[in-house]
């Protein structure tokens, strides 16, 4: 696909967002939610590269992305033997086919009342990728750790932004790979205390438990991360802030 020159894409962001103003909610932990999109629009079907694509920018209000908002945590299901993406494939990417590839097992961790999937790597069954559709963060000895970009996980701006907030609120942010196995260790020896989802639609939201199994059927074992999360919520209420322009925003984050 082509890359849109990135003034095009700021004029055309302009333009939709004073037609869109009154859209915008002034609510709290609502938002208007931007997605741009590129679509392939050849009259034909074919194995092929496209000759033709259009540009479009899209908008919905978005609520809480889990129910019960932020103060009730997520349940995340961890099964080893389900695979999103592997390095060189689409996980890096913000494609269709990405976000295709987790349906089947949210639909299957939903039976065991979970919120999302967390996926681990395609090769071992091990290392921390992401969520279905969002990062992953843990605090570990006072340490914010999420796993290094590795070609199945997407360089989200969320995941970003937080790395980038890190030092301006106390926090060494690290990029590593993160054993489920040590996780589960560092959890019951109190090392870690808290692990987060992030991204655009979910912005920050705390796990509050993972559902363990090792194969699919097999028997589901619940780990309780403590209740307290007092780092999800420092960065989830700066970060809000930062976007309504109560605090200032690092760089040039921000533009009218």
């Amino acid at each position: 696909m082509p890359a849109i020159p990135e003034k095009v894409f700021l004029d055309c962001l302009r333009a939709y967002m004073e037609m869109e103003a009154e859209s915008v909610p002034r609510e709290p932990d609502h938002s208007l939610y931007i997605r741009p999109l590129l679509i392939a629009r050849d009259e034909l079907i074919k194995i092929a590269r496209s000759k033709k694509y259009t540009f479009y920018i899209m908008s919905a209000i978005a609520g809480s992305y889990f129910a019960g908002g932020v103060a009730r945590g997520a349940r995340v299901l961890v099964n080893r033997t389900f695979v999103r993406s592997v390095a060189g494939g689409l996980g890096e990417v913000k494609t269709a086919g990405n976000y295709a590839a987790s349906l089947l097992a949210q639909t299957y961790a939903e039976n065991y009342k979970c919120d999302q999937v967390l996926y681990l790597d395609a090769l071992k069954h091990e290392f921390v990728d992401e969520l279905g559709g969002m990062n992953f963060f843990v605090v570990r000895n006072g340490e914010l750790i999420t796993p290094n970009l590795n070609g199945a996980i997407l360089a989200g701006v969320t995941r970003r932004s937080i790395l980038d907030l890190a030092p301006t609120l106390g926090f060494k942010g690290k990029e590593q790979p993160l054993s489920f196995t040590e996780i589960l260790q560092d959890l019951e020896s109190g090392r870690i205390t808290e692990a987060f989802a992030c991204g655009t639609a979910a912005v920050i939201h705390p796990i509050g438990e993972f559902a363990v199994q090792d194969k699919t059927d097999g028997p589901v074992k619940t780990i309780k991360l403590p209740e307290a999360r007092p780092v999800a919520f420092k960065f989830l209420d700066t970060l809000q802030a930062v976007q309504r322009g109560a605090v200032k925003a690092p760089g040039d984050w921000l533009f009218r």
